[in-house]
């Protein structure tokens, strides 16, 4: 059996882990920033998985029969649409995903390992991949621009947000403020309906709180030792006001 072909299984493993794991609701991926960009999908993770556990049977089972030009052209092929998730997630998610980038690891080995016995490929392969990642880069995708540890995106003329703003200055949390209306599409996208939406900065991307009450409840917990403080509030926090409507009945009482 060769190098690639183990390389394949390695992938094989890899995938199936992550599908099995996901049958418990649980992940390799211990960060919030897999959650944000699996948040991005068309389909439903386990489509996406099944796509990936494919590529791999596929590209060890054409080794080992030796249809060494269809293995090559998937392979690049495979290397480009990596060119593109890394330039997702680097450009416009701005998260670091474990499981994509130890994925997008064994796809580049399998790549080094067919550039020694084929290095034809080499430049093929190298173009598909950057010609893909700075396309993204170039493209004016909707960012978030999340620097500091708390972001709060607001909507104008949110009860709710107003409210939760008072909250955070309440208990001295320094946060930045980004106006949700200007990024509904993408977060949307993400699954994210309402604000006030509070994106808590990690190691390994973000925690994302939707609604007063979840970051009023996350703050509550975690600063147990100011309990006084925020008995003495007395705001009203009920869920949230919807993006994509703020007028009327859209948000909650």
């Amino acid at each position: 059996m060769s190098m690639f072909t183990k390389i394949s299984i390695l992938g094989v493993a890899w995938v199936s882990l992550e599908l099995i794991m996901g049958i418990f609701h649980k992940s390799v991926c211990t960060s919030s920033g897999c959650t944000i960009a699996a948040s991005y999908n068309r389909y439903p993770e386990f489509v996406m998985l099944i796509v990936g556990l494919l590529l791999f049977i596929v590209l060890g089972l054409l080794k080992e029969k030796k249809k060494e030009k269809l293995l090559d052209t998937i392979l690049i092929g495979a290397l480009a649409s990596e060119g593109y998730l890394q330039g997702f997630e680097i450009f416009t998610a701005h998260t670091f995903c474990i499981f994509c980038t130890v994925t997008f690891l064994i796809i580049l080995t399998l790549f080094i390992i067919r550039v020694k016995e084929n290095k034809e490929i080499l430049l093929k392969g190298l173009s598909a991949f950057f010609f893909v990642f700075f396309t993204v880069f170039m493209i004016n995708n909707p960012t978030l621009d999340i620097k500091n540890q708390y972001t709060l995106l607001y909507l104008p003329g949110c009860p709710h947000c107003e409210h939760t703003e008072k909250f955070l200055d309440s208990i001295h949390v320094d946060y930045s403020k980004i106006n949700a209306s200007h990024h509904k599409g993408l977060l949307m996208s993400m699954g994210i309906s309402e604000a006030p939406i509070l994106f808590i900065r990690e190691t390994y991307g973000y925690k994302v709180l939707v609604g007063s009450d979840a970051i009023k409840s996350f703050f509550n917990k975690s600063q147990k030792a100011n309990s006084q403080t925020q008995q003495g509030n007395n705001l009203n926090f009920e869920g949230g006001c919807q993006l994509n409507n703020i007028f009327g009945n859209s948000c909650s009482k």
